[in-house]
């Protein structure tokens, strides 16, 4: 088949493959070649090849050795594609209406999601629906400048002959080069090997003619509107349903070894039937709104129907369509269910995502517009920290961790039996790789920070030493771990991991499996290290909640140095803490350890380069408080008065469906009951303030989400989101947020937001852990994060 090609083409899918090789696809764990682009656009051709053999005049004419299951699969290959074209006195306005409908395998038929406008060095600018590499459309669905309209639907097979030019070509060429219904049937004719027998749909919408070419192998049948060509009398109306209407045609079909007797006679199918009523109902009133209901209509569209096209000559001089990607009777696919998505490698869910208009022309001037310009944004990257100063806080020897159970002499003493389990086991898990063990231990403490104002904003504030047992609240488990966790982190920053292993193991070897007062804790404490740390340990052990800080930071050039000053300020005088400040010169973060000791504290460091930023608390190693410390985790926490709401402002069948599967995915998963789903065209303002919200959809599909990142100041728009400086606007990318609701910051909003309908269903299917914030790609978490204290970071 590929010496079959012409010239052009050979030379045209060898660019393709180029090109995409140089931007780096591959296939198979290689770069993609010119036999794969070759391959892709004969697969038409060559899907056909086994109905084609059947019947082309060989030894094995007629035997098949197919399986009894691939034999009852063979009729559905017949159901491919439904179309029309009317004129004259069937349209409303007399001129030429003309759809189709691509209906395909659920696996593959996704892919046709491609509208090429290609504008070659010779012949007829073009527009066709296609698949990536696609030098054909092979749905098949083209509209060109010179105001030929081209379609098909699929007919029984008829032989193979190999002398012919593959049907890709063929095709191709046609859309190219074709000036008139003439043209096009000399080109299909010429040198025809006879795949993909096919009903071509032909419209002239200069001439305002119409016409049918229903193409075999060695016989084809024209009909045409200019000489009155119609069958069962459907005057200015072809339809076509993969239905062969020819008898001629029709005898192609006999060829079998055993010479036994073949009907070949035409029997209607139903989908010439409801063709017939849609013409006797329609006629003289057929426009784009006639269309766009018949093909939301059964028979007419099959249940493996892919999508829905419909254009005029009006719409055909701008190479204009209404493009309708997903099934027209807005009913979504998925994978592995009803058997039209195998579950297999890659196989994506089919949404219906409503009609647009397809216009090319523009979409091509406004690339114009914007080839001159800068349009690439520099892509922000933080620069690589350095921990020479702190190498010890992000490293600890596992040999050094202790052993056994130590059991609480009373309530007072709950803090330290669950703190040093938690503690065990953030050092057990700390990676070896200081990167990495930055990263964990900085998250680590970011989710007992957002932990621990969670719970006191919904039950209170309660002190270690003051928490009872009691069965109606968390806090009063919770508070105690969660401070006493942070109580062991600071005598580490402050012993250092020798003294402070000695000192846990020196309390966990005395006091395995007995008793333990505070007063006994603080003594062993105090004994084993030398230092007095009453204080210390009690301002942990008796405090409600964290302690407000502020800090302001300036620079001053002293000769060829610079001198920052960073002033803290904290409200209790008596407290003393270790947190880390980050110190940002453009190339590198420097992480410092800061000892504070009393109310206002001033820290000088002199430095070789500008400063152009510092983080107080860097390694989230104190509770700060703060209002933003919502994460997912809390829907779960508290999912009795959560709304979910969908978006409606496009593709809504499609935002129902996920917002459907999304509410029963959670149930399934954890809640056990419906939260209930709203649009975001009907929630009231006093349902906004009154329950936690997710929001399903950025701000082209969800008109609550488009309000509530403009106030967090989010940069997003359709198809695309700014997060931490950098632009996402490929179609698999996604986001996930979680902030307070900005109609009652007592209750929480999660925004999953997508760049495609696709992506949104892929971050929703199923439960996954996340923080306040997730980057997808497709399914999969790429990045995840804790919203930054803003009152901590200072631009110098």
């Amino acid at each position: 088949m590929l010496r079959k090609y012409e010239e052009e083409y050979l030379t045209e899918m060898k660019g393709i493959a180029d090109g995409a090789a140089k931007a780096g696809v591959k296939v198979f764990d290689r770069p993609v070649d010119f036999l794969d682009i070759v391959a892709i656009n004969s697969s038409i051709d060559l899907d056909y090849a086994q109905s084609a053999l059947r019947i082309t005049p060989n030894p094995l004419t007629g035997k098949s050795f197919l399986s009894n299951e691939d034999e009852l699969n063979v009729t559905e290959r017949l159901h491919k594609c439904s179309a029309f074209l009317a004129n004259n006195s069937a349209t409303k306005d007399g001129k030429i209406v003309y759809g189709q409908i691509f209906m395909w395998g659920g696996y593959t038929g996704y892919h046709w999601n491609v509208i090429a406008d290609v504008q070659p060095s010779e012949g007829n600018r073009m527009v066709y629906q296609t698949y990536p590499g696609g030098i054909h459309s092979g749905a098949d669905f083209y509209i060109n400048s010179a105001g030929i309209m081209l379609g098909e639907t699929t007919v029984q097979q008829t032989p193979y002959n190999p002398d012919g030019i593959p049907q890709s070509n063929r095709i191709r060429k046609a859309a190219q080069y074709a000036n008139s219904i003439d043209d096009v049937v000399k080109i299909m004719t010429t040198k025809n090997n006879g795949m993909y027998t096919n009903d071509w749909l032909i419209g002239d919408a200069k001439k305002n003619e119409i016409a049918i070419l229903l193409l075999g192998t060695y016989k084809w049948k024209l009909w045409r509107s200019s000489k009155n060509e119609w069958y069962n009398d459907a005057k200015d109306f072809y339809w076509s349903n993969n239905n062969n209407k020819d008898l001629e045609v029709r005898k192609e079909y006999i060829q079998n070894s055993d010479e036994a007797p073949a009907d070949i006679i035409w029997r209607p199918a139903n989908r010439d039937i409801a063709f017939w009523n849609f013409y006797q109902e329609m006629k003289g009133n057929i426009d784009q709104t006639a269309a766009f209901n018949l093909w939301n209509s059964s028979p007419i569209n099959r249940p493996h129907a892919c999508d829905g096209k419909v254009t005029t000559s009006e719409m055909v001089e701008n190479l204009m369509f209404f493009a309708h990607i997903g099934k027209v009777t807005l009913r979504e696919q998925f994978v592995g269910e009803n058997g039209r998505i195998p579950d297999l490698p890659n196989a994506l869910s089919r949404f219906t995502l409503g009609y647009t208009v397809a216009n090319p022309v523009y979409v091509a001037n406004k690339l114009k517009e914007l080839k001159n310009k800068n349009t690439n944004q520099p892509q922000t990257k933080e620069p690589a920290n350095s921990f020479a100063d702190v190498k010890e806080i992000y490293s600890f020897d596992k040999s050094r961790l202790w052993k056994g159970t130590v059991y609480p002499s009373s309530e007072k003493e709950n803090w330290f039996v669950s703190a040093t389990a938690s503690y065990y086991n953030f050092l057990k898990q700390m990676p070896t790789n200081i990167d990495a063990a930055f990263n964990y231990s900085k998250d680590e403490f970011a989710e007992l920070n957002s932990r621990l104002l969670y719970v006191i904003s919904k039950e209170g504030a309660v002190a270690p030493v003051n928490a009872k047992t009691v069965y109606d609240k968390y806090n009063n488990y919770q508070i105690p771990r969660i401070m006493g966790t942070y109580l062991l982190h600071q005598l580490r920053l402050m012993l250092g991991n020798k003294l402070f292993a000695e000192m846990m193991n020196k309390i966990h070897s005395e006091f395995r499996e007995k008793n333990i007062t505070n007063e006994q804790f603080i003594q062993i404490v105090e004994k084993t290290t030398g230092k007095q740390l009453r204080n210390f340990i009690l301002q942990w052990l008796q405090s409600e909640k964290p302690g407000v800080i502020s800090f302001s930071a300036n620079t001053v050039q002293a000769d060829d140095k610079w001198k920052l000053i960073v002033n803290i300020e904290q409200n209790n005088p008596d407290n003393k803490f270790y947190t880390t400040l980050a110190i940002d010169n453009g190339k590198e973060r420097t992480v410092k350890l800061l000892e504070v000791n009393k109310s206002k504290e001033t820290f000088e460091f002199v430095l070789k380069d500008k400063p152009d930023q510092v983080i107080l608390n860097y390694g989230n190693d104190i509770p700060v408080n703060g209002n933003n410390f919502y994460t997912y985790q809390n829907f779960f926490d508290d999912f009795a008065t959560t709304l979910i709401i969908y978006g409606t402002t496009q593709q809504i069948e499609a935002n129902h469906t996920i917002a459907l599967r999304y509410q029963k995915m959670v149930a399934d998963r954890f809640t056990e009951k419906f939260q209930p789903l709203i649009k975001d065209s009907e929630v009231s303002e006093q349902e906004l303030k009154k329950n936690d919200l997710i929001i399903l959809g950025g701000p082209s599909e969800n008109s609550a989400a488009q309000k509530i990142l403009k106030q967090y100041g989010i940069e997003c728009g359709k198809y695309f989101f700014k997060w931490n400086g950098t632009l996402y606007n490929n179609n698999d990318d996604g986001l996930y947020l979680t902030y307070p609701n900005p109609y009652n910051p007592d209750k929480a909003v999660y925004i999953f937001m997508g760049n495609s309908a696709q992506q949104l269903y892929q971050m929703t299917k199923a439960h996954q852990t996340m923080p306040a914030w997730a980057l997808f790609k497709g399914s999969r978490i790429i990045k995840k994060g804790y919203h930054s204290n803003q009152l901590l970071e200072i631009n110098l």
